[in-house]
Order: structure tokens, then C-alpha cells, then sequence
């Protein structure tokens, strides 16, 4: 779908500015579905059990990370793993978008759902959020503790082309990886750790 306007990643009611590595573009669609989302979500709430945030970008080992220290009985939360949960495609498939606002409002849900008690021993976020601004305020709302998985973008994109489950060869990981790091750098990412 041909982008049609600039959207801003963090709303500017949430503190977002008009810099360039705060705009992106989406089409109609997108950009409606995303500032709907935004306006209902609102802020979440502290979290009954400890949260551990992991950021990083793609192909620095955030998953694995994660496996390497979760227990039994704890609870992952990753876009990744609900995609897959959700179309039955390949964890990389790039044909998934038509899914994001249903993933997004699943992670949406389990977010708001820490809130609440229950017998989960820790929760796991698995995310690529290279924004500071949006993980200090995730962290604030959620109570939580980050993780930052800082991997240069060489080793991220050695790790992905080593990958199997990252066949999809369409992905612009460079892109990608790159804009991590430059949305890091530019929201004083530094200053968390």
C-alpha cells in the first residue's frame, strides 16, 4: 500500500517531536488504525508480578536471551511469537502485516493483563523499540526492569543471515537494524542504562 501520510511513531500528546527519526510514513489505513489505538490505549498500569523489558535490534539476541532465563510458569510476551501464534506463517513472513493490529492489540491486552494478580512468576517483553522515549515510559507505567541488548549492527546482520528462521530474504534487516540504532542514539537511548 503507497504511504499517503507522516505519521508521527510517538504521538506528540505522549511527548513525541516532528524529527525526522520520529515521522514515518503509512498509508490511510495504517495511520487511522494506529492513532485509534493509541487514543483507547492510553497508559498502562503498574504490574502485579515483575517485568523485565528486552530491547535491542534485530538479530542481537533478544529470544535468546529470553530462553536462556525464563523459568517455568513465566509468561513471554513477544510480536514475533503472536504472530506466528496468530497466521501459522514462518516467524519471519513478511506477508503479515494485514495481522498487526490484531497482534498489537493481543500484546495490548497481556500488557494491561499484568496488572491484575495472578500465579505468573515474571514477565518477559521482548521488543525492537529503539525510541528511549517509549521504553522509559513503558518502564514507568509497567514498573519494570530493561534489558538493552546492545549488538552493532555488523553482528546483528551476520546473526540474521545465519538465521534459518529468517528465509525471508525480502526484509530490509539492514534498514532496519540501522534505524534501531539511529532512534537509540537520537533518544538519548544511552541514558536508561
Amino acid at each position: 500500500t503507497v504511504a499517503t501520510v507522516v505519521d508521527h511513531i510517538t504521538p506528540k500528546t505522549w511527548g513525541g517531536t516532528d524529527d525526522y527519526d520520529n515521522l514515518q510514513p503509512l498509508c490511510n489505513a495504517c495511520h487511522d488504525i494506529k492513532t485509534t489505538q493509541e487514543v483507547e490505549r492510553g497508559r498502562l498500569q503498574k504490574s502485579f508480578i515483575p517485568v523485565t523489558i528486552v530491547a535491542g535490534p534485530p538479530g542481537s539476541g533478544k529470544s535468546t536471551y529470553v530462553a536462556g532465563v525464563m523459568q517455568p510458569g513465566d509468561l513471554l510476551i513477544d510480536l514475533d511469537a503472536l504472530f506466528q501464534a496468530v497466521s501459522n506463517l514462518p516467524m519471519y513472513d513478511h506477508n503479515r502485516s494485514a495481522l498487526l493490529p490484531f497482534v498489537l492489540d493481543a500484546r495490548w491486552a497481556m500488557l494491561s493483563r499484568l496488572a491484575k494478580p495472578s500465579r505468573v512468576r515474571h514477565a518477559w517483553v521482548i521488543t525492537t523499540e529503539g525510541d528511549a522515549n517509549k521504553l522509559r515510559r513503558m518502564l514507568v507505567d509497567l514498573d519494570a526492569k530493561l534489558v538493552v541488548m546492545r549488538v552493532d549492527s555488523d553482528e546483528c546482520l551476520r546473526r540474521i543471515d545465519n538465521d534459518e528462521r529468517r528465509t525471508d530474504r525480502v526484509m530490509p534487516w539492514g534498514d532496519l537494524v540501522g534505524r534501531w540504532w539511529r532512534q537509540w542514539a537520537t533518544t538519548h537511548g544511552d541514558d536508561l542504562v
